[in-house]
């Protein structure tokens, strides 16, 4: 099932202890998912700070199973811009590739190689789901990105993120999407995707569960 033995934790525990001070130096302020010191109602307060400022159209994202999807080619080109040591990323490396045990309806077992996703259970995979997204941020945020042509902000946690704008143009929205499922090989899941408008009676969020905030 790809799950990690014992030793395998012990030894991403180190693994973790080593690699996260280096990225918490690169992630953003709008990230609040599984970092130390942030957590998800911090990431509530920003959402509603910037919708009271203005910021009341959003692009309420909702990623296809995101953690079984990560590309591993794309997730270690990442981690290479940071790591420099080969025998971390060899180490990454096989636990992304760590074999999996699959059954089918007739009970049949087989083993494959994962090429996407994060371990099962293992301790490293919240950083490591967090790195890829982080890219993502990162693109958001350039001169060229929609932080700058938009003005639109960004409140991400973990896989759950939304865009904020004053007016979600059709070139925003197909940036997010096309930026997600081009360079990132991510699906956005538009079934559940929707833009909110918040200024609207009734209006809320699905992934934050915050609703119209309170006048005055």
């Amino acid at each position: 099932m790809g799950i990690p033995t014992v030793k395998d934790r012990i030894v991403q525990t180190a693994v973790l202890l080593v690699l996260e001070p280096i990225f918490e130096a690169d992630f953003l302020d709008s990230s609040y998912g599984f970092r130390p010191g942030k957590n998800a109602h911090q990431a509530i307060d920003a959402i509603r700070q910037d919708v009271t400022a203005g910021w009341t159209e959003v692009y309420d994202a909702d990623l296809k199973s995101y953690f079984d999807t990560i590309p591993h080619d794309a997730l270690l080109k990442c981690l290479e811009v940071r790591i420099a040591d080969r025998s971390v990323l060899r180490l990454i490396r096989l636990w992304l590739a760590t074999p999996v045990i699959e059954t089918d309806t007739n009970g049949r077992t087989a083993v494959s190689r994962p090429k996407q996703g994060t371990p099962q259970g293992g301790v490293v995979s919240p950083l490591l789901a967090n790195i890829y997204l982080h890219w993502f941020e990162n693109q958001f945020t350039r001169t060229d990105g929609p932080a700058t042509w938009a003005k639109a902000k960004l409140v991400r946690y973990a896989d759950d993120f939304v865009v904020l704008a004053r007016y979600q143009s059709r070139r925003l929205i197909d940036w997010i999407e096309g930026t997600l499922e081009g360079r990132f090989r991510l699906t956005v899941n538009r079934e559940k995707t929707r833009i909110v408008k918040m200024h609207q009676p009734g209006a809320s969020l699905s992934s934050s569960k915050i609703g119209r905030p309170p006048k005055g």
